[in-house]
């Protein structure tokens, strides 16, 4: 996200895991709600905000649902399917001097 808020606190680039947060404010108050708990950095959730990971994953809603992939909108759909296939995608991240890893 902008601003280096934190939506996947625990997504690491090149763990070979997926991750995926679910989004489901009821009303607009909702959105306040989700967007101060990110904000505040807390890694909670609920039915209103969820985040998974894992190789695959499928979503199926109950009916025409926007979407975006990585950020980006794609059209709208009832379902979805992402899988990690290693050893296509080659992901370089720069090597952390041993005074900053944790």
């Amino acid at each position: 996200l902008q601003a280096g808020l934190p939506l996947l606190p625990d997504a690491q680039v090149d763990d070979g895991e997926l991750d995926v947060v679910v989004i489901a404010p009821r009303r607009l108050f909702g959105w306040v709600s989700i967007a101060l708990r990110v904000i505040a950095r807390r890694k909670r959730t609920n039915d209103r905000l969820d985040r998974f990971t894992g190789r695959r994953v499928h979503v199926k809603a109950s009916g025409p649902t926007p979407m975006q992939l990585d950020g980006d909108p794609v059209e709208e759909g009832t379902e979805i399917t992402a899988e990690v296939r290693p050893g296509v995608l080659l992901v370089r991240v720069p090597v952390l001097p041993a005074t900053l890893k944790h």
